[in-house]
């Protein structure tokens, strides 16, 4: 059915996928920015040939939505005051997920040097 049928049916089974208890306050603009984004990695992977990128940015966007989580929560429910950065400094879970949103991204400059490598050494000279 071709490149355009596959990367729409991708990004609905991505923005299924995305329907959860863990994300209750799903909107209709959440979806649609969710399929969206489906289709931006379903483009990105056919003209790189990779998923990886994809991979890479969404773990990337992964990673700022819950340090933001983590900035706006208090333990207090319904409270939105962001919270102190000495205090979270102080927080040895929030050190752990610094440290590894930084051994992740990386992961991610090696990988893509890798797959700038890989490419370049498919191109003919």
């Amino acid at each position: 059915h071709g490149r355009t049928v596959a990367i729409l049916l991708v990004s609905v089974l991505f923005g299924v996928a995305h329907l959860s208890d863990w994300q209750p306050d799903m909107t209709w603009a959440r979806m649609g920015f969710i399929l969206a984004a489906g289709v931006f990695y379903g483009l990105l992977a056919t003209t790189v040939g990779s998923i990886l990128p994809g991979v890479v940015i969404h773990a990337g966007g992964n990673m700022i939505g819950i340090l933001w989580i983590w900035w706006l929560s208090t333990g207090r429910v319904g409270d939105q005051t962001p919270r102190n950065v000495g205090d979270m400094l102080g927080d040895p879970r929030f050190v752990i997920a610094c440290l590894v949103s930084l051994v992740a991204a990386l992961g991610a400059v090696w990988s893509f040097r890798r797959l700038l490598t890989a490419r370049a050494r498919e191109r003919p000279a």
